[in-house]
């Protein structure tokens, strides 16, 4: 198998279907500005509202839908040449309310935003997370972390 080929391997996280989320997913592709050889990439998504628009952008579309108790993941995974994410020890990502910022660049303080870019293994994921306000209640974090949980990083 070549190089290219090998790098089309990696397969979407998914989302586990569960009651009151709408999930779904890309297929895996180069990385932006690069070869298939040097970087291949494929993003997932779980929201409590229907997806809108592009599965890999910033969801600007969905962020301004939210409403305050809603919640919105994206998780990517890339296998890149070389490796830049620092190592972490296991999956999933737990998200704790002081990880949790107030806005980001172009989204809103009134969003709650969580971001991390970790490896797993082999694979790099990129973590993000909205929330309908800027400090997610406890219920908000007791939905998103199991639903976290059934995301399988798969290369």
């Amino acid at each position: 198998m070549t190089a290219s080929l090998a790098a089309f391997s990696l397969l979407p996280a998914l989302f586990a279907p569960q009651a009151g989320w709408h999930t779904g997913h890309g297929g895996g592709h180069a990385c932006p500005g690069v070869s298939a050889s040097r970087g291949v990439q494929a993003a997932s998504w779980a929201a409590t509202l229907p997806w809108r628009g592009c599965g890999e952008c910033l969801p600007h579309q969905m962020i301004a839908a939210l409403p305050r108790d809603g919640i919105i993941l994206q998780v990517t995974g890339a296998v890149e040449r070389p490796l830049v994410a620092r190592r972490t020890p296991s999956w999933p990502a737990t998200i704790r309310a002081q990880d949790v910022s107030a806005g980001f660049e172009s989204v809103s303080h009134r969003y709650g935003v969580y971001q991390l870019f970790a490896r797993f293994g082999r694979v790099e994921a990129y973590v993000w997370a909205f929330f309908g306000r800027a400090h997610p209640t406890a219920a908000q974090l007791a939905a998103t972390n199991p639903t976290l949980q059934t995301v399988r990083l798969r290369r």
